[in-house]
């Protein structure tokens, strides 16, 4: 008897910041098999390093026995933003996959659980502090709607010893200045 063989489905994502490409592309092929598997859930560790208006950032995922390491910079305000892009890319990595998003920003986890109480233009020093605000919100708002099953925890960030979670997240911190370090040409 002969297997049905699988055919290829490209996966392509795109980055978009205030409505311009910034040239974040993940592109990968999967069968169709790998698309509709219903293994364990994913866990994704996200961080950011920014400086000088650009934010590196660092994603390590692990689907089953899989790993995956992206790290990339992308132009912001702050390094909040910059937390709310790696988790944004991490949620659409996962797909519709159950997955686990640690994070060591407990300010990006307020703003997509909506714990962030509301805010007036009045309630900053600074045009820019609200505009940032706004970009939080609007980044929130867009994580939540990627997809609805993930969960997103909290990990104490700069730990140094060699428990797994801490390892992981060292490794989301090593990827994040690898991808700042992108944005100097090194």
């Amino acid at each position: 008897m002969q297997q049905k063989k699988d055919s290829l489905v490209r996966k392509v994502v795109f980055l978009t910041y205030n409505g311009k490409n910034i040239g974040y592309t993940y592109e990968k092929y999967f069968t169709e098999s790998e698309m509709n598997l219903q293994g364990g859930a994913m866990e994704l560790y996200t961080d950011s390093s920014w400086q000088k208006g650009i934010a590196g950032i660092g994603i390590y995922v692990i689907d089953g026995v899989k790993t995956r390491q992206i790290s990339n910079c992308i132009p912001c305000e702050n390094n909040n933003l910059g937390e709310m892009f790696a988790i944004k890319i991490a949620c659409i990595l996962a797909g519709g996959k159950k997955a686990t998003i640690y994070t060591d920003s407990q300010t990006a986890i307020d703003y997509i659980k909506g714990n962030v109480r509301p805010k007036t233009p009045s309630d900053f020093k600074y045009k820019s502090q609200w505009i940032a605000y706004n970009q939080m919100k609007v980044l929130a708002y867009e994580i939540n709607q990627i997809n609805p099953n993930i969960t997103f925890e909290k990990v104490k960030a700069h730990r140094h010893d060699f428990r797994i979670g801490h390892l992981n997240n060292a490794m989301a911190d090593i990827l994040a200045k690898q991808g700042y370090a992108k944005s100097l040409g090194r």
